[in-house]
């Protein structure tokens, strides 16, 4: 019976879900360029399209695919989560829920030790996930829902666990 009742959710998603997952769709070029960027420092916005399509290739995937598609299966599987953060009197928006999420995401994907070189050294994919959790950050901060100070903590938080783990 849960079985079908995760299907149906999946299949038949609430009007709320829907506009989070559109937006997670929307935020693609942001952390593509996000990854991008982190791949290739010198990368210049002329040349947006080829940087974030040779980022993907460095990385051997997509990485901010990988954390949309988590996101969306969360979304679909307890859709009630969604409902009763958007009633709860701290909702800040359909954006802000997604950036949350990313950011958590992205966080954890790097102080996991999983996408470390070495000790204190990221791989390509450790670097994407970094910026991306900074860049998802970064947008909070501008939509008023953290502030810098949120920021600095962050990545005191993700130096620190870059150190250690690994």
């Amino acid at each position: 019976m849960k079985a079908l009742a995760n299907m149906m959710r999946k299949l038949f998603p609430s009007k709320l879900v829907k506009e989070l997952i559109r937006d997670l769709d929307r935020m693609t070029p942001l952390f593509d360029w996000a990854v991008a960027r982190a791949i290739f420092p010198d990368a210049h916005e002329n040349n947006k399209t080829l940087a974030c399509a040779t980022a993907k290739a460095a990385c051997g995937e997509d990485v901010y695919g990988n954390i949309k598609a988590r996101l969306t299966d969360d979304l679909l599987k307890a859709q009630e989560v969604a409902q009763q953060a958007s009633e709860h009197s701290s909702w800040r928006g359909v954006r802000a829920y997604n950036l949350c999420g990313i950011v958590h995401m992205s966080h954890d994907a790097v102080a996991c030790g999983q996408y470390h070189l070495y000790r204190g050294v990221l791989t390509f994919h450790g670097e994407a996930y970094k910026s991306i959790c900074t860049t998802a950050a970064e947008e909070l901060i501008n939509m008023g829902v953290w502030n810098a100070d949120s920021l600095r903590r962050l990545s005191e938080d993700l130096d620190e666990c870059i150190r250690n783990a690994g």
